[in-house]
Protein backbone atom coordinates (compact mmCIF):
# COMPACT_ATOMS: atom_id res chain seq x y z
CA UNK A 1 0.00 0.00 0.00
CA UNK A 2 1.36 3.31 -1.03
CA UNK A 3 0.34 6.42 0.95
CA UNK A 4 1.14 9.94 0.06
CA UNK A 5 1.19 13.02 2.47
CA UNK A 6 -0.17 16.29 0.94
CA UNK A 7 1.55 18.39 3.76
CA UNK A 8 0.53 22.56 4.77
CA UNK A 9 2.49 24.80 2.56
CA UNK A 10 2.98 28.03 4.73
CA UNK A 11 2.13 31.25 3.14
CA UNK A 12 4.48 33.45 5.05
CA UNK A 13 7.64 31.24 6.96
CA UNK A 14 7.95 33.73 9.71
CA UNK A 15 3.93 33.06 10.89
CA UNK A 16 3.29 30.31 12.38
CA UNK A 17 -0.42 30.61 11.90
CA UNK A 18 -1.38 31.83 8.70
CA UNK A 19 -1.03 28.71 6.47
CA UNK A 20 -2.31 27.98 3.17
CA UNK A 21 -4.80 24.81 2.96
CA UNK A 22 -5.19 22.65 0.27
CA UNK A 23 -9.04 23.21 0.42
CA UNK A 24 -7.39 27.37 -0.62
CA UNK A 25 -8.70 29.17 2.63
CA UNK A 26 -6.77 30.68 4.82
CA UNK A 27 -7.35 31.39 8.77
CA UNK A 28 -5.95 30.49 12.06
CA UNK A 29 -5.07 26.39 12.21
CA UNK A 30 -6.29 25.02 16.02
CA UNK A 31 -4.65 22.44 17.11
CA UNK A 32 -5.82 19.70 14.90
CA UNK A 33 -5.26 21.60 11.91
CA UNK A 34 -8.22 22.19 9.15
CA UNK A 35 -11.16 20.71 8.54
CA UNK A 36 -9.92 18.52 12.13
CA UNK A 37 -7.35 16.88 10.83
CA UNK A 38 -3.63 17.31 11.53
CA UNK A 39 -2.53 17.29 8.32
CA UNK A 40 -4.59 15.91 4.81
CA UNK A 41 -3.88 12.38 4.34
CA UNK A 42 -4.54 11.24 0.87
CA UNK A 43 -4.41 7.04 0.44
CA UNK A 44 -4.00 5.78 -2.62
CA UNK A 45 -3.77 1.92 -2.64
CA UNK A 46 -1.99 0.19 -5.79
CA UNK A 47 -4.68 -1.81 -7.51
CA UNK A 48 -3.72 -5.35 -6.86
CA UNK A 49 -5.34 -8.54 -8.09
CA UNK A 50 -6.53 -10.97 -5.67
CA UNK A 51 -3.61 -13.79 -4.28
CA UNK A 52 -3.44 -16.44 -6.42
CA UNK A 53 -1.96 -18.85 -3.24
CA UNK A 54 -3.33 -19.65 0.22
CA UNK A 55 -5.63 -21.77 1.93
CA UNK A 56 -8.99 -22.78 0.22
CA UNK A 57 -11.68 -21.53 2.12
CA UNK A 58 -13.76 -24.06 4.52
CA UNK A 59 -16.93 -22.54 3.00
CA UNK A 60 -19.56 -24.90 1.61
CA UNK A 61 -22.57 -23.72 -0.97
CA UNK A 62 -24.24 -26.89 0.75
CA UNK A 63 -24.21 -25.16 4.42
CA UNK A 64 -26.88 -22.38 3.49
CA UNK A 65 -29.13 -24.97 3.23
CA UNK A 66 -27.89 -26.92 6.67
CA UNK A 67 -27.72 -23.11 8.37
CA UNK A 68 -31.77 -22.75 7.69
CA UNK A 69 -32.59 -25.90 8.54
CA UNK A 70 -30.32 -25.28 11.44
CA UNK A 71 -31.85 -22.55 12.29
CA UNK A 72 -35.32 -23.51 12.13
CA UNK A 73 -34.60 -26.05 14.82
CA UNK A 74 -33.63 -22.96 17.18
CA UNK A 75 -29.64 -23.60 17.47
CA UNK A 76 -27.44 -20.17 18.10
CA UNK A 77 -24.80 -18.88 16.21
CA UNK A 78 -22.26 -20.82 18.55
CA UNK A 79 -24.10 -24.19 18.54
CA UNK A 80 -24.09 -23.86 14.57
CA UNK A 81 -20.27 -22.62 14.24
CA UNK A 82 -19.78 -26.08 16.11
CA UNK A 83 -22.08 -28.10 13.80
CA UNK A 84 -19.74 -26.62 10.65
CA UNK A 85 -16.48 -27.31 12.91
CA UNK A 86 -15.48 -23.59 12.85
CA UNK A 87 -15.26 -21.06 15.19
CA UNK A 88 -18.16 -18.27 15.54
CA UNK A 89 -15.58 -15.54 14.29
CA UNK A 90 -15.43 -17.47 10.73
CA UNK A 91 -19.60 -18.00 10.81
CA UNK A 92 -19.74 -14.33 10.52
CA UNK A 93 -17.21 -13.27 8.37
CA UNK A 94 -19.12 -15.85 6.54
CA UNK A 95 -22.25 -13.76 6.74
CA UNK A 96 -20.18 -11.15 6.07
CA UNK A 97 -18.72 -12.91 2.42
CA UNK A 98 -21.82 -14.75 1.65
CA UNK A 99 -25.59 -12.56 1.81
CA UNK A 100 -27.44 -15.48 0.88
CA UNK A 101 -26.07 -17.56 3.70
CA UNK A 102 -27.06 -14.92 6.11
CA UNK A 103 -30.54 -14.60 4.71
CA UNK A 104 -31.03 -17.90 4.86
CA UNK A 105 -30.22 -17.97 8.71
CA UNK A 106 -32.64 -14.70 8.68
CA UNK A 107 -35.44 -16.63 7.25
CA UNK A 108 -34.86 -19.41 9.54
CA UNK A 109 -34.95 -17.43 12.62
CA UNK A 110 -37.74 -15.71 11.67
CA UNK A 111 -39.76 -18.68 11.22
CA UNK A 112 -38.41 -19.84 14.68
CA UNK A 113 -39.16 -17.14 16.35
CA UNK A 114 -43.00 -16.89 14.97
CA UNK A 115 -43.41 -20.30 16.20
CA UNK A 116 -42.42 -19.83 19.41
CA UNK A 117 -44.32 -16.55 19.90
CA UNK A 118 -47.66 -18.20 18.23
CA UNK A 119 -46.85 -21.30 21.46
CA UNK A 120 -46.69 -18.45 23.98
CA UNK A 121 -49.48 -16.15 22.93
CA UNK A 122 -51.36 -19.83 22.33
CA UNK A 123 -50.39 -20.34 26.29
CA UNK A 124 -50.91 -17.01 27.14
CA UNK A 125 -55.04 -17.15 26.30
CA UNK A 126 -55.84 -20.61 26.75
CA UNK A 127 -57.24 -22.60 24.10
CA UNK A 128 -59.29 -25.72 23.21
CA UNK A 129 -58.13 -29.15 23.49
CA UNK A 130 -59.32 -32.55 24.17
CA UNK A 131 -57.91 -35.28 26.23
CA UNK A 132 -59.05 -38.83 25.36
CA UNK A 133 -59.44 -41.77 27.82
CA UNK A 134 -59.57 -45.51 27.98
CA UNK A 135 -63.33 -46.68 28.86
CA UNK A 136 -62.87 -50.41 28.78
CA UNK A 137 -60.83 -50.39 25.67
CA UNK A 138 -63.20 -47.67 24.02
CA UNK A 139 -61.84 -44.52 23.85
CA UNK A 140 -63.32 -41.66 25.58
CA UNK A 141 -62.91 -38.26 24.00
CA UNK A 142 -63.31 -35.14 26.21
CA UNK A 143 -62.98 -31.76 25.16
CA UNK A 144 -61.58 -28.90 27.47
CA UNK A 145 -60.47 -25.53 27.35
CA UNK A 146 -56.73 -25.00 28.46
CA UNK A 147 -56.89 -21.94 31.03
CA UNK A 148 -54.25 -19.48 30.34
CA UNK A 149 -51.03 -19.56 31.99
CA UNK A 150 -50.03 -16.65 33.58
CA UNK A 151 -45.98 -16.95 33.33
CA UNK A 152 -47.04 -17.00 29.97
CA UNK A 153 -49.09 -14.27 30.15
CA UNK A 154 -46.96 -12.17 32.37
CA UNK A 155 -43.91 -12.86 29.70
CA UNK A 156 -45.93 -12.03 26.61
CA UNK A 157 -47.39 -8.75 28.38
CA UNK A 158 -43.77 -7.30 29.90
CA UNK A 159 -41.92 -8.50 26.37
CA UNK A 160 -44.77 -6.71 24.15
CA UNK A 161 -45.68 -3.68 26.34
CA UNK A 162 -42.63 -2.99 28.91
CA UNK A 163 -44.20 1.07 29.26
CA UNK A 164 -47.05 -0.53 30.64
CA UNK A 165 -46.04 -4.08 32.81
CA UNK A 166 -42.30 -3.44 32.87
CA UNK A 167 -40.60 -3.77 35.85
Amino acid sequence: MRVEFLLLQRKDPNCRYAERHPCGHEEKLSSRGCHGMKARRVQRMNKRPPAKGGRPGLFNPIFIKQAYQLAILGLTDKDMAAVFGVSEVTLNAWKKVHPEFLKSMWRAKAIADAKVAVALYTRAVGHPAVKIFNNNGVPLIVPYTEIPNVRACIFWLRNRRPDLWGH
